[in-house]
C-alpha cells in the first residue's frame, strides 16, 4: 500500500541527532584528520601545511629513554604491590621509594627529550633558512651543484 507523501518508511535511516555520541565521535575524528598547523609564509602568500601524524613507535625511536623509564617505573610499582600483598613491609617500602626515584628520573628524561627534540628542530630550521638564503644569493644553481658534489663524494 502506498504511503502518504512526506511519511518515512520504517527502514529509512535518518542522520543521528547532534547530541548522539557517534555524531560527536565522527566530528572529532574528522577534526583530527584535517588538523592544520600554523600558516607558513610562502612567496605566493600564506599556505597551511598538514601536520604529519606520528605513531607511538616513531616517538619512541626519537626518544627511547622515556618508554624505558615508564616500563621500569611500572615494574617497580607492580613488584612493590606484590611484596605488600605477600606481607613484606620492609621490601615494599624500599620498592615504593625506588618507584619515586624512577618516576623522577622518567620526568627528567621527558624534559630532556623534549629539550633535545626542540633543539634539533631549531637547528634543522636554521640550516634550512641558511640554505634558502644561499639559493637566493646564488640563484639556486651553485647550491644544486654543491649538493650533487656532496652526494657524489658520499658514494
Amino acid at each position: 500500500r502506498a504511503r502518504a507523501s512526506g511519511a518515512k518508511s520504517p527502514t529509512a535511516r535518518s542522520p543521528p541527532p547532534p547530541s548522539s555520541r557517534t555524531y560527536h565521535h565522527r566530528r572529532r575524528l574528522h577534526a583530527r584528520r584535517t588538523t592544520m598547523s600554523s600558516p607558513t609564509s610562502k612567496p605566493g602568500g600564506s599556505v597551511f601545511v598538514r601536520r604529519p601524524r606520528r605513531s607511538f613507535w616513531d616517538k619512541a625511536r626519537e626518544d627511547p629513554w622515556v618508554p624505558i623509564g615508564c616500563a621500569v617505573t611500572a615494574a617497580i610499582l607492580v613488584s612493590g604491590f606484590g611484596s605488600f600483598i605477600r606481607g613484606s613491609a620492609k621490601l615494599s617500602q624500599r620498592l615504593m621509594r625506588a618507584r619515586v626515584v624512577a618516576q623522577a628520573a622518567t620526568v627528567m628524561l621527558i624534559a630532556g627529550g623534549t629539550y633535545s627534540i626542540a633543539l634539533k628542530k631549531q637547528q634543522a630550521r636554521a640550516a634550512l633558512e641558511e640554505r634558502l638564503r644561499e639559493e637566493q644569493r646564488h640563484g639556486g644553481n651553485e647550491v644544486v651543484l654543491a649538493d650533487a658534489a656532496a652526494v657524489a663524494a658520499a658514494k
